[in-house]
């Protein structure tokens, strides 16, 4: 419900519409979201009424999304209140989504296959919750050249956002580099 693309998009279509997120004018929504060190919560609502208390065991905004996503399939499926909001306290995240990798000398190392702008500047702000007080260093491996080409600029906005960012040569089993003249790592690293 509060993304304006997903509404106009079901504009003209005839089905029973239920939205979520974070605006009071949705049929479920967040209200109340605290930040618990490595955690966060927040007040599930539906049409103005109080359902439960969730806990999220994943940081960032987008996973309150997620949740919001997840609870109103599962609640239109008919799955008790009770059970959802255990089950989504449970869930630690998936493979390669904000997933810690150890802490060689200190160092805590997080891997995410964001691929898109909008993929690694969430991953930035969920470390940036999740590790309030440290630096946080962005290494992204661009994995097609036409991707690179199309998002270059929102490439370099995206990889701004974290205190420091390297870029590795773009890595691709699927294109050409010489499909794609250039274009290539350098040309974000110079912006």
């Amino acid at each position: 419900g509060d993304n304006a693309n997903a509404e106009d998009a079901l504009e003209d279509v005839n089905i029973k519409k239920i939205t979520f997120g974070l605006s009071m004018e949705n049929d479920y929504y967040a209200t109340n979201m605290q930040r618990h060190g490595v955690t966060q919560s927040y007040d599930l609502m539906y049409q103005g009424e109080f359902l439960t208390k969730i806990n999220l065991s994943v940081p960032g905004i987008h996973n309150v999304y997620n949740s919001l996503a997840a609870i109103t399939v599962a609640d239109y499926l008919g799955v008790p209140i009770k059970d959802i909001a255990e089950n989504i306290a449970k869930f630690t995240g998936v493979h390669r989504r904000f997933e810690l990798l150890g802490k060689p000398n200190g160092i805590t190392v997080v891997d995410d296959f964001a691929h898109h702008p909008t993929e690694i500047r969430v991953t930035i702000e969920s470390a940036r919750q999740k590790y309030p007080n440290k630096e946080i260093v962005a290494v992204f491996l661009p994995n097609t050249y036409s991707r690179t080409k199309a998002l270059m600029s929102d490439f370099i906005s995206a990889l701004k956002t974290a205190d420091k960012a390297y870029v590795m040569d773009i890595h691709c089993d699927r294109e050409r580099k010489e499909d794609y003249p250039g274009v290539s790592s350098d040309e974000i690293i110079k912006n």
